[in-house]
């Protein structure tokens, strides 16, 4: 390949450059190497906006069906995570290993963020029977944006009621009631400029709605470092933007992998970092060690996407020609 061709540019959709460059931001912030926030926050939107691009068409059985899906795909190795850890750490704790230690304290076991398995997976029950009780399905197929709207302003409002009896900033707000906005931020995004024309007016709309909620959130109910509302605020006003954007030719295949590799890195990087640390963060300095775990955790997270990726896929090729010759 020429050094031209290297560099020439090639399109990438943004949802994918925004999910690469959200995980590389939670691998930052978790390195100690820089306090970089926002990453999660931009993984927790673009759920939301997948969850509304593939579930809002269809008839509340279906969404929940959806659901149901995801939370497998979540919890199975997830669950199977803490097990390991708690074996591994001699500890057991069944909050933890049942999903609800994030409403009791912040301390884990498991060196992977728990807490959002557990905040999402609260989530998604709390939706469950809300989509039959109010019949979601009749208003995501028919007015999309003023459903979403509608969700997102009960969304701001679950904080304030929940606070009065439950001490929220004491468990870092990793619960549902403070990630549910920024998940319905996914849906109002997909129905204001995907369901309907990204025009200049819906664009500037919903710049001005997700911005507003994001400060509320951030910087009026929990009292943060700014950075996090910055840095979000930019990847989002991105995705507003931009529905595809052009990068340099070596880098699209790295993003396409960090993209699709996000819930392998999210699982796994925690303990690869501790791991690190623990056999070779005593010789190193601080920062040596914090560059070194984050490119370390990167790389093996990758490899094994890449190689459990690869097995699945010949697994499945296998699985069919043995179907096919026996019939």
């Amino acid at each position: 390949m020429s050094f031209s061709s290297l560099f020439a540019l090639k399109k990438v959709d943004n949802l994918d450059l925004l999910k690469a460059l959200g995980i590389l931001l939670v691998l930052i912030n978790h390195s100690s190497w820089h306090n970089l926030q926002g990453g999660v926050n931009i993984l927790i939107l673009i759920s939301g906006l997948n969850f509304a691009r593939f579930s809002f068409k269809k008839d509340n059985k279906e969404m929940v069906a959806d659901i149901l899906r995801l939370l497998k795909k979540l919890l199975v190795p997830s669950v199977l995570l803490i097990i390991f850890y708690s074996m591994i750490y001699t500890k057991f704790d069944w909050k933890e290993l049942f999903l609800i230690s994030n409403f009791y304290y912040p301390q884990k076991i498991s060196t992977f963020p728990v807490w959002y398995v557990q905040a999402i997976t609260q989530l998604f029950l709390i939706i469950i029977p809300l989509a039959f009780l109010f019949n979601f399905s009749r208003w995501t197929k028919t007015h999309p944006i003023k459903f979403s709207l509608c969700m997102l302003a009960l969304a701001m409002a679950m904080p304030l009621a929940i606070d009065l009896f439950i001490d929220s900033a004491s468990l870092y707000w990793k619960l549902p009631h403070y990630i549910a906005w920024n998940f319905i931020l996914g849906w109002v995004i997909w129905a204001m400029l995907y369901d309907s024309p990204r025009t200049v007016r819906n664009q500037l709309l919903c710049w001005v709605i997700v911005l507003t909620s994001t400060f509320i959130v951030l910087q009026v109910y929990q009292p943060i470092p700014i950075n996090r509302f910055i840095i979000f605020s930019i990847l989002v006003t991105l995705l507003i933007l931009f529905r595809t954007v052009k990068i340099p030719n070596f880098s699209y295949r790295p993003v396409i992998i960090l993209a699709s590799a996000v819930f392998y890195i999210f699982l796994l990087h925690g303990g690869v970092m501790k791991w690190f640390v623990d056999h070779f963060g005593s010789h190193l300095s601080y920062a040596m060690t914090s560059i070194l775990k984050f490119i370390v955790a990167l790389l093996i997270c990758c490899v094994s996407y890449i190689i459990i990726s690869a097995f699945t896929k010949a697994w499945v090729v296998v699985k069919n020609k043995r179907k096919a010759m026996n019939s």
